[in-house]
């Protein structure tokens, strides 16, 4: 079927005119007997920053800038751990017993609230698929039942996260 959808377009081509487009990339226009639109070819390309990598100036003050951040941090871990005296700042690891204290607190947070997204909205948003009328675009009763829903739903999960 596919096949043979393809062939009639194929078949239907009356001029293929190969024009220069927007930043010397070349397309090519179809006009076709249907009034459809112009084929699109998609092509990959390099990101920008990789086009720019490719430049050696570019990778070199890239690759200063990563020695000097690394520089950095490695001198600051040293100095805290040798003379944390000298460092104003120095916390004796409290922030990262602090921090990761309640561990067991934040795992169960999170998957109860990844259960309830699995759960809950998935299946509510099919419940909603599934008893919503055809009638197009327009709202009917069952669309604001299960907005409402969602919403309860909502001030339910940030109500009990906080």
């Amino acid at each position: 079927m596919l096949s043979s959808e393809f062939s009639a377009i194929a078949h239907s081509i009356i001029v293929i005119d190969v024009t220069t487009g927007l930043f010397g990339h070349k397309t090519e226009c179809k006009s076709l007997t249907s009034h459809s639109l112009p084929t699109k070819h998609y092509r990959t390309r390099d990101s920008v920053l990789t086009t720019l990598f490719q430049i050696s100036h570019i990778r070199t003050v890239y690759n200063i800038f990563v020695a000097v951040t690394i520089i950095f941090s490695a001198n600051t871990v040293i100095q805290d751990f040798i003379d944390p005296k000298i460092n104003l700042y120095a916390y004796d690891m409290d922030i990262l017993r602090f921090t990761f204290g309640n561990l067991d607190d934040v795992f169960r947070i999170w998957l109860s609230m990844k259960m309830s997204t699995i759960f809950i909205p998935f299946w509510g948003v099919l419940l909603w698929m599934a008893y919503r009328p055809k009638v197009g675009k327009k709202i009917c009763p069952t669309d604001w039942i299960f907005f409402i829903a969602y919403i309860i739903y909502q001030i339910y999960i940030f109500s009990s996260f906080t």
